[in-house]
């Protein structure tokens, strides 16, 4: 009993000496090891700040252009171009331009040549359609101050017997008012704060029955300060398509030769006439996604004027209007599938109704004679329908394809006789696309 006692007693003490050791190791500090390290990108963040852009509107321009100067030989002109601009849109603007200028040329008439000078005023009404502007924008460029690209119809007007027109450097005489319409594709900049350019080139028409040139391309460059214009600061903010949207209206302009014909029944002339050389406008409205119906409409003016001296006692003045007006009816499909599209062929087909209009008259003129003697003289009034065939080609810009330029090629037959055959129609334009659904 005594023995068991005893070796209790040496192991209660041989736990007590162990017990700081177990709790010693128990209690060692922790020797885990955490790291930090830190990943520093080469290429810095593309972040896309369309979205978060805030740009300053100018909603107006008040601009003076400085270049409207032609010196030097027969034709000198001196003046400047007040021009006012305002948005009606985030895209649209119209635009009113006055330019005063003074002018010098030499006018010929017959076989003398008279000096003429004076004051002139030549103006100008258009409405502009910024087509890039949120291109512009995803580029980093400022598109609120009108730096863009854009598509115009304009009509000018000069004032003046003997003045000239702002899409014309000729002057014209005879008349107080001249008149012309132009269709045009320009851009315009700012140089720095307080500076613009604006060019534009396209396609003009005179209304006026004066001068040997009705039609022609052109284009002007004007190039001044700005003076002043009223701004806000607005957000832009982007046209976002989801899914695959079809448009709904479009609207286009085009200018070609078309040879349309109707059966002359006057005694004055006996072959067939017209042919329509000028501006094609049309609107259109699709039925479905690839059908769409177009009307059209088509007009052309042409005057001829002829002196000749039969006799050392006067001479004779033959003048002559024809009046030419087509109303295409067409119906277009498309051969690619989709409206996005950056290429879209179409086939179009239908007929034309043509309306042709001639006036004649021969004078005779005979220095005894205060008034001229009326010898012959007439009209003449004809219609026909021209069918037609052909394809149509479009090229797409922006995200949305709203605005194409177009080209367009077709067939006419008119419906007279076999020996008429097949005539052309070629034509190119614009055309833009709205109210998608």
């Amino acid at each position: 009993m005594l023995d068991i006692l005893l070796l209790v007693r040496r192991c209660f003490l041989v736990g007590i000496v162990l017990t700081p050791v177990v709790v010693a190791g128990q209690t060692a500090p922790d020797s885990t090891r955490i790291s930090y390290s830190e990943e520093v990108l080469r290429q810095p963040l593309q972040v896309d700040t369309m979205a978060l852009r805030v740009q300053r509107e100018e909603r107006a321009l008040l601009k003076v252009g400085l270049n409207n100067f032609t010196p030097g030989g027969g034709y000198q002109r001196y003046g400047i171009h007040l021009i006012y601009e305002r948005k009606v849109g985030r895209a649209w603007s119209v635009m009113g331009e006055i330019s005063p200028a003074w002018l010098h040329y030499y006018r010929y008439d017959y076989n003398s040549r008279q000096a003429q000078s004076g004051p002139s005023v030549r103006a100008q009404l258009a409405g502009r359609f910024y087509y890039n502007l949120e291109r512009r924008i995803r580029q980093g460029h400022n598109a609120g101050n009108f730096s863009a690209n854009y598509l115009s119809a304009a009509l000018g007007a000069g004032f003046g017997r003997y003045s000239d027109l702002p899409f014309f450097l000729t002057p014209l005489g005879g008349r107080r008012v001249h008149a012309q319409v132009a269709l045009l594709y320009g851009l315009q900049r700012r140089l720095g704060r307080y500076g613009f350019v604006d060019v534009n080139a396209g396609y003009v028409r005179l209304l006026t029955n004066e001068g040997s040139f009705r039609q022609q391309l052109t284009g002007s460059v004007r190039v001044g300060l700005v003076l002043g214009g009223a701004a806000v600061a607005s957000p832009y903010v982007p046209e976002v398509m989801d899914g695959v949207l079809t448009p709904q209206w479009y609207v286009g302009a085009q200018v070609g030769a078309y040879g349309y014909a109707v059966r002359s029944s006057g005694n004055y002339y006996s072959y067939r006439r017209g042919t329509i050389i000028g501006p094609y406008l049309y609107v259109g409205y699709y039925l479905r996604p690839r059908l769409a119906v177009q009307l059209g409409l088509q007009y052309d003016h042409k005057q001829y004027n002829d002196n000749f001296y039969p006799t050392g006692q006067g001479y004779y003045e033959t003048s002559q209007n024809e009046y030419n007006l087509a109303v295409p009816v067409l119906l277009r499909y498309a051969l690619t599938k989709l409206p996005q599209q950056r290429v879209q062929v179409d086939v179009v087909a239908g007929a034309a109704l043509v309306f042709y209009r001639l006036h004649y008259q021969r004078k005779e003129y005979v220095p005894s004679q205060i008034e001229p003697t009326i010898i012959t003289g007439g009209r003449e009034k004809q219609s026909a329908v021209n069918p037609m065939l052909g394809l149509s080609l479009a090229y797409g810009f922006g995200r949305t394809r709203r605005v194409q330029v177009t080209a367009e090629g077709v067939f006419i037959r008119p419906l007279l006789s076999a020996a008429y055959g097949l005539q052309p129609g070629l034509s190119i334009g614009l055309r833009y696309r709205f109210k998608y659904r």
